[in-house]
């Protein structure tokens, strides 16, 4: 029988939960104490996250300039003010935010993949150290693979959010927020009409979603019954 993802997520969780002992019931409560007790690897790597989500937000925002250039451009054109000398000077500050989008763009990723791999390495010596720990005979109840699946694999599940969905994630957010209360500040009718697509592209997300769902659910259901089947396999040859 195949699981949704999210019921899988939630079963690793609990196996990590259960190694540090901090595990009692499923409430909400203990929910967001693994949240807290992620965030609480995160005291060595806060700097990096911090300064990765900056830059990224930089990143984003210097993507921008070069299409404020050319609105710049288009003004000129409509005015007849266009000149050789104006041409150079916004393609110049065009390039000069291109350039800055992807060296902030890259120190970004840089600083939170070392801040997502530190927060890695910390939890799994923890791990390591409750292991050492425990007693021989409390250990030797759980098999050596389900101990690599947890060290390993699910722990490696955390580099995602670590180092790309907090520093993308506030930067595209943030970044347009700001442009919104912009088009705000010049025309309240300029600024709806930007938010009206996103309704449409929910519902059309929505919808695509619906139909691809049970074949993901088909692909992992596959994938599962394939790496059973494996050692199985194994044992005839």
């Amino acid at each position: 029988m195949s699981h949704s993802p999210s019921k899988n997520m939630g079963v690793e969780w609990l196996n990590l939960r259960i190694i540090f002992g901090k595990v009692k019931t499923l409430s909400m409560e203990n929910k967001r104490s693994s949240v807290s007790l992620l965030m609480g690897f995160a005291e060595n790597s806060k700097v990096k996250l911090y300064q990765s989500a900056f830059l990224a937000v930089l990143g984003v925002a210097s993507s921008i300039i070069p299409y404020w250039c050319v609105s710049r451009l288009l003004v000129h054109v409509i005015n007849g003010s266009l000149s050789i000398n104006v041409g150079i000077y916004y393609i110049t500050i065009a390039l000069i935010g291109y350039t800055g989008k992807i060296i902030f763009h890259w120190v970004s990723t840089s600083l939170s993949h070392a801040g997502a791999y530190s927060i890695l390495k910390e939890i799994r010596e923890k791990i390591a150290k409750k292991l050492y720990n425990r007693p021989l005979g409390d250990v030797l109840k759980t098999s050596s693979g389900e101990y690599k699946t947890i060290i390993v694999d699910t722990v490696e599940k955390m580099e995602q959010p670590l180092a790309h969905i907090i520093p993308e994630f506030t930067s595209n957010l943030l970044v347009p927020l700001c442009l919104f209360a912009y088009l705000m500040s010049l025309d309240v009718r300029m600024a709806l009409v930007s938010v009206a697509t996103i309704p449409v592209g929910v519902v059309l997300y929505k919808k695509s979603y619906e139909k691809i769902r049970p074949l993901l659910w088909r692909l992992c259901s596959g994938q599962q019954r394939y790496g059973r089947g494996c050692g199985r396999v194994h044992q005839w040859h």
